[in-house]
């Protein structure tokens, strides 16, 4: 894995142009699925087609990326995921580890939610309205439908006079 940042130049270089309508995340999934060949130029890809499956892995395990993520997953981890201090294992499961150490777990690892319930709320309703404001088109045919439906409600009430009912 990598910061989403990379992601756009990644693809970029094997030839996928991100349109402007399109945010990262809609992007990134339409890559894979036939929708991909249409985001697909070839003049900036060092293929000539769309890529399959086997493409996509076979340019990830020749790129940058791939070899960075392959040098932290084989260097030492920076957290002590062992230690002899702690007494009777993880403090939350109690378990220890196969040479019978009990595991140390840094707590940012515990939470079960690193987002609040209103904080992601927030992202929720940012997210939507990103993608509302996105189809503009949809938002003015929906108010012109609006009004033309109370044009034509009106029209039909219109004089009609206040009913009493007895």
């Amino acid at each position: 894995t990598g910061p989403i940042e990379e992601a756009g130049d990644y693809f970029a270089g094997l030839g996928y142009k991100q349109p402007p309508t399109m945010d990262v995340a809609d992007f990134l999934q339409s890559i894979p699925t036939p929708d991909g060949n249409m985001l697909f130029d070839s003049s900036s890809s060092p293929a000539d087609e769309h890529y399959t499956s086997e493409g996509f892995a076979k340019a990830f395990k020749e790129s940058e990326q791939y070899k960075k993520i392959a040098a932290e997953l084989d260097s030492v981890s920076p957290h002590a995921w062992t230690s002899t201090t702690a007494e009777g294992g993880d403090e939350e499961t109690g378990t220890s580890n196969e040479e019978g150490a009990p595991k140390c777990v840094p707590k940012e690892f515990t939470v079960g939610y690193q987002n609040s319930f209103w904080g992601s709320t927030m992202l929720n309703l940012k997210r939507h309205f990103t993608l509302w404001k996105r189809d503009k088109g949809f938002i003015i045919g929906k108010a012109f439908e609006n009004v033309g439906m109370a044009v034509a409600t009106g029209g039909i009430l219109f004089g009609q006079g206040r009913v009493t009912w007895n």
